[in-house]
């Protein structure tokens, strides 16, 4: 992996683009549940401790919090207030990746 995710929270985010002097256009919580096939190997091997985002959870994601990681349900309208905090982005490029290896597992 690029960076490193160990001790790291994930923000699961369906970003738009800016507006003239933005950093980053809306950011709100986008569906968790579309990681989910991911996520027990991302908190027991990679060590994240915790995720923000919406929705349902299944239940090997639920198994794998247990003592390790939490999962902070997001609204949009609490993220919409952020962004005025928010005054650089630096992609890492995993988002695209990921969004696309999801799209071939559900075709």
């Amino acid at each position: 992996m690029p960076v490193e995710l160990k001790g790291e929270t994930i923000y699961y985010v369906g970003p738009t683009p800016a507006k003239p002097n933005q950093a980053i256009g809306a950011a709100g919580p986008t569906t968790s549940g579309r990681m989910d096939k991911y996520t027990p190997t991302m908190i027991n091997e990679v060590g994240i401790n915790g995720m923000i985002g919406k929705g349902y959870r299944n239940d090997a994601v639920v198994e794998a919090m247990k003592n390790h990681a939490v999962f902070i349900w997001s609204l949009s309208a609490v993220s919409e207030r952020s962004l005025a905090k928010v005054s650089k982005i630096r992609s890492l490029g995993l988002s695209r990746a990921r969004t696309r290896g999801q799209l071939q597992d559900s075709q």
